[in-house]
């Protein structure tokens, strides 16, 4: 994993069934500076698609952010 998407899981791990907020993703993951919903948006595909097979899914909340299932 790269270290974005790393630090993406270990967030999402930490508040496992609860959603982490795109601002949460911004502070945690970037140290607070602006990312795009698009930009956060690819960053979460590209750690799906490493977690595949492992039945791990991050689902989407509309609007909100992200929260994974284990």
């Amino acid at each position: 994993l790269s270290q974005s998407e790393a630090a993406i899981l270990d967030l999402l791990l930490d508040h496992r069934g609860s959603v982490v907020t795109f601002g949460d993703l911004q502070r945690r993951v970037w140290n607070g500076a602006t990312q795009s919903r698009d930009a956060i948006d690819a960053a979460i595909y590209r750690l799906r698609r490493r977690l595949s097979g492992l039945n791990v899914v991050i689902r989407s909340v509309r609007n909100r952010g992200f929260v994974i299932d284990r």
